[in-house]
């Protein structure tokens, strides 16, 4: 729980979810299980952005999508926050799907497989909530 003054000494245990700027008092609930991923056309998570930033807030979210920038530009995701588990799929496909790449506590970059790249159906990403996952 936290404190409703700063502590003399480190506390046993880290914040769950730090903010990345400090706050003035102690906020009364933990700061949002936030996991992001972006899409970019190069290997390395360079090149363009390649159809946007997705991100889910404490709840599980999907994206599907059909043909544009989203589906036929991607050759690499970076992932970012607190992410429990990531997956993506192949355009035709959904979340679930057996051949899917999945990730679980996943940070940084990911090269996508030669099936998925420039060929993204979609995106699922499901955050990191205190306690579960």
């Amino acid at each position: 729980q936290p404190t409703s003054q700063p502590t003399s000494q480190p506390t046993s245990q880290p914040t769950p979810q730090p903010t990345l700027q400090p706050t003035s008092v102690p906020t009364p609930q933990p700061t949002p299980a936030i996991c992001t991923a972006d899409t970019y056309s190069g290997l390395g998570c360079n090149g363009i952005h390649a159809g946007g930033t997705y991100t889910a807030v404490f709840l599980p979210k999907f994206w599907r999508w059909s043909g544009g920038s989203q589906e036929d530009l991607p050759k690499s995701i970076w992932v970012a926050g607190n992410c429990y588990y990531v997956e993506f799929f192949d355009e035709g496909e959904t979340h679930g799907y057996p051949d899917n790449v999945k990730l679980w506590n996943p940070q940084g970059c990911y090269q996508l497989p030669d099936d998925l790249q420039e060929d993204l159906g979609g995106i699922y990403l499901q955050p990191t909530i205190h306690g579960i996952g």
